[in-house]
């Protein structure tokens, strides 16, 4: 049983939140070269030293918002593996958690690439690049159980391509939907009305491609859907909708 947090141990935490949602503030209204320290303490009415005895510079301030979001990430694709199901109805699972946190959380995703920048990574320590790498090992183990899963048990045989080419088609369509759906492309213009819809659609195609079972001629996947929603994510999904993918 974890102790209780002391007055001063609460002040801090408590402070450390007034940093990350002041920063958060400025990185999303006007980006991160307008984000300093000043700025920080300015916003939250602090001296610009205080902030310095939580984070060392701006750039670890924003792996910790990243931190932050990886971890809430990490939860829904944990979640989502605790669906019971055959094996091809969990990687949907582990999809739609995928989905679903950029339709929780759209803003965060792009913070995301913020820290892909070596400019900003070249600023962090060895520890906030640990964890960072941590997580993100952690969202691709999770695919990575679902696909060795389905090869244990017969559901799916890779001939010509390795697991991990195969996790990287999966990953690349869901990040590229999810990137041109947020951009100012107009897509519903160019004839694309349901994006995320459409991306399901041809992961379910390129799915059915590689033969893992069942196939989408023998299954409901919208059923599948469905039950993942209610069941796994209930709380999330209740105010969201989730367009239905084309089968024709």
């Amino acid at each position: 049983m974890s102790q209780a947090l002391s007055r001063k141990q609460r002040e801090i935490q408590q402070r450390d939140h007034l940093i990350l949602d002041a920063a958060t503030d400025i990185l999303r209204q006007e980006g991160f070269n307008a984000l300093s320290m000043e700025r920080i303490a300015q916003a939250i009415e602090y001296a610009r030293a205080t902030i310095y005895q939580h984070y060392p510079n701006k750039e670890e301030i924003v792996a910790a918002l990243c931190i932050r979001s990886m971890r809430s990430m990490v939860d829904l694709f944990d979640r989502a593996l605790e669906f019971k199901g055959r094996s091809r109805e969990r990687i949907v699972a582990v999809m739609l958690a995928y989905e679903l946190y950029w339709r929780l959380y759209p803003n965060d995703m792009q913070d995301f690439q913020v820290i892909k920048n070596e400019a900003i990574r070249s600023k962090l320590s060895e520890a906030s690049l640990e964890t960072i790498s941590s997580l993100e090992q952690h969202t691709l183990g999770c695919i990575a159980s679902v696909v060795r899963e389905a090869l244990a048990e017969g559901d799916i045989t890779l001939t010509d391509i390795t697991p991990e080419e195969l996790i990287f088609g999966l990953w690349a369509m869901a990040f590229g939907a999810i990137s041109l759906h947020s951009s100012d492309i107009p897509l519903a213009e160019l004839g694309v009305s349901n994006p995320m819809a459409t991306a399901r659609a041809h992961a379910r195609r390129l799915l059915d491609g590689y033969n893992w079972q069942p196939t989408s001629d023998s299954w409901n996947y919208d059923k599948t859907v469905n039950q993942i929603l209610n069941s796994v994510f209930a709380k999330e999904s209740a105010n969201i909708s989730f367009p239905k993918e084309k089968t024709a």
